[in-house]
């Protein structure tokens, strides 16, 4: 059995541990030292060992990374290892089921992807909801949806299913004897049902508009948009980028003349790096750039690097979706609209509970906004320097 002051000193450890994680991807971003253990234990006002004993946990955990004679640094890998920390964490702390609940004991959820593309983000909120569902006693099986075949079945003893960006040109059909939670970080997905489901979206307008006002307070005297087209023919952009645009546009003050709205032909970094030879041929050349992906934001940088323009310095960048991937540039950080995906995932785990408790209650929609991810590919200044064409 444990004495008393064990137990006192694994709590302290488990509450610093929770203090460093909050400020893990905040005060410091992936790849950054973090100070000494001597430093962190002023600024904490705890003991040296028991700060020691929370890094070295975290560092066992993927989240930090020692190195020895330089110091410790954040993961690469920082978001999908905070989640898996956090599970862990609740699973360790918790003393038995009453502590923290188990509203989805003995239940079976299913978490399916879109198709086969399961990119950064898809990973990242399907790894939250994992985390929430097991944290209330459920049990997980992931997978891959399949556009082609938009009926949902009840494979494996599921009892719920959770639905990740699925494609927004195939209504969704449910096995009744599921209950369904639709997450969009996209527009959202039409449900072919007229109950037993709920959905979880982004204000894609908010959105737009936080990056708009981000480049007008940087001091951008001009800016343009990349997005994606759903009409190849006509050239008109997908629902998505639209309402991207038309945030960004409110958060900009002005509405972008046609010549400053860009195209990718699809969402990925080879589509974006061709868009950047429509960018450099603009005169004069905007000194803002509004992405609608991250992916085709990556892309740019990579099309610019090409024409030896870097962005922070040439030009002002700004993505949209938050991807670790874009942390983790070599000596770029992508500046970003920062979807909520963990908030996404635990408000999906929630609704799951209420609707399998009530499954013909009327359908729900919960809509976040986004925050920023500050990056270094906008430099706040009062103006920004334009190289030659």
């Amino acid at each position: 059995m444990a004495s008393a002051q064990t137990t006192v000193n694994s709590t302290v450890t488990q509450c610093i541990k929770r203090s460093l994680v909050e400020r893990l991807g905040k005060d410091w971003k992936p790849g950054d030292r973090v100070p000494p253990i001597e430093e962190l234990a002023k600024e904490i006002g705890a003991g040296r060992l028991s700060t020691y004993r929370a890094v070295r946990q975290l560092a066992d955990a993927g989240l930090l990374v020692s190195t020895p004679r330089r110091g410790t640094f954040v993961s690469h890998q920082l978001e999908e290892r905070r989640m898996r920390a956090v599970l862990d964490d609740a699973l360790e702390t918790r003393s038995d089921s009453e502590s923290l609940g188990e509203p989805l004991k003995g239940r079976c959820i299913r978490v399916l992807g879109a198709g086969q593309n399961r990119d950064g983000l898809i990973v990242e909120i399907a790894t939250g909801v994992e985390i929430a569902v097991r944290a209330m006693g459920g049990d997980v099986i992931h997978g891959a949806y399949d556009p082609h075949r938009p009926h949902i079945e009840a494979v494996g003893g599921s009892h719920a299913a959770v639905m990740i960006n699925p494609d927004r040109n195939v209504d969704i059909i449910c096995d009744p004897s599921l209950v369904l939670v639709v997450i969009n970080t996209a527009l959202e997905t039409p449900v072919g049902m007229a109950r037993g489901y709920d959905v979880v979206t982004v204000d894609q307008e908010q959105g737009g508009f936080v990056a708009g006002e981000l480049l007008r307070q940087a001091g951008c005297r001009d800016a343009c948009f990349i997005g994606g087209i759903e009409d190849r023919a006509a050239m008109t952009y997908s629902a998505t980028a639209q309402a991207r645009l038309t945030g960004f546009e409110r958060g900009w003050g002005q509405s972008l003349p046609d010549s400053h709205r860009l195209t990718c032909k699809h969402s990925g970094p080879m589509a974006g790096s061709r868009s950047f030879n429509q960018y450099r041929q603009l005169q004069p050349r905007p000194q803002g750039i509004f992405v609608y992906t991250d992916e085709a934001a990556m892309g740019v940088i990579m099309g610019g690097y090409g024409q030896g323009l870097e962005p922070g310095r040439d030009y002002q960048l700004v993505g949209f979706d938050g991807l670790a991937i874009g942390r983790q540039m070599h000596g770029k950080s992508l500046t970003t609209v920062q979807v909520p995906a963990a908030t996404m995932a635990r408000q999906a785990a929630r609704f799951l509970v209420s609707r399998l408790a009530d499954p013909d209650h009327a359908p729900r929609r919960l809509s976040l906004g986004c925050d920023l991810y500050r990056g270094n590919t906008v430099t706040p200044s009062s103006s920004t320097p334009v190289t030659p064409a």
